[in-house]
């Protein structure tokens, strides 16, 4: 289940609409799975749900401190939680928390950190980061979250019943400025500007993805300087001025 109001800014226009939207919407369709006889229900929850951490340790699903900072990020822990208890002995219900996704698609987001940090420098030649690039951002590839959640529809449904799992590369927590970095590395070393005037978005955590290697066997394999690639040469088979950043 992947059909949400899926980002921060979105989910604030209307708080009432990303509620009923991401958080009611999605149990109500995990109620009619389960009443309708299916056995495997596969939740897309956010690791937004970890909002700002102080921690210097990597957040696991379990023991960390949940601190949703957003109505998105909120209306996603409160359906993650109640499909969770779901799961029976006829029903499996599990949710992937997924890094903050990136890479190409014809449908491209442009508001993503690693996306929107490739498209605003192909645009105008400089790659414009807005914090002091001190936060912490785990990414991981479209391709590799596919390949994730076809790991879960596979796997044996003891195994992930009732559980979450964090998705992302392992040592994957990157810094926003490391993100600029191998963004400004895929644009053949661009100009990198930092404004801390008007910081909108101050999340910042380390996500540990330990559990999903041991007891999923998954591993993400698409890395920044492949996928920045990626990006950036598609791109340039597009107008790229036309791009909203």
């Amino acid at each position: 289940h992947l059909a949400a109001l899926s980002n921060d800014p979105i989910g604030e226009l209307d708080q009432n609409l990303t509620l009923e939207i991401n958080y009611l919407g999605a149990v109500r369709t995990a109620e009619m799975a389960k009443k309708a006889g299916v056995e495997k229900f596969i939740f897309i929850s956010t690791q937004s749900i970890y909002g700002i951490s102080s921690s210097t340790e990597e957040l696991d699903e379990d023991n960390s401190i949940k601190n949703p900072q957003t109505a998105y990020a909120s209306s996603k822990w409160k359906a993650e939680q109640e499909i969770l208890a779901m799961s029976d002995s006829s029903f499996t219900s599990t949710a992937l928390r997924p890094s903050t996704v990136f890479g190409w698609s014809p449908r491209l987001r442009t508001d993503i950190v690693f996306n929107n940090l490739l498209l605003t420098g192909l645009k105008q030649q400089r790659i414009d980061v807005h914090s002091d690039g001190t936060p912490w951002r785990p990414i991981v590839h479209v391709l590799d979250l596919a390949r994730a959640i076809e790991v879960c529809i596979k796997s044996d449904n003891k195994r992930i019943s009732g559980r979450s799992f964090n998705v992302g590369v392992l040592n994957g927590n990157f810094t926003v400025k490391q993100l600029a970095e191998a963004a400004q590395e895929c644009l053949d070393g661009i100009p990198i500007a930092f404004k801390t005037e008007n910081i909108v978005d101050p999340r910042s955590y380390k996500v540990s993805f330990k559990r999903a290697q041991k007891e999923l066997g998954f591993t993400a394999k698409v890395g920044l300087n492949a996928g920045g690639a990626e990006i950036v040469l598609e791109s340039k088979k597009y107008n790229c001025s036309s791009i909203s950043s």
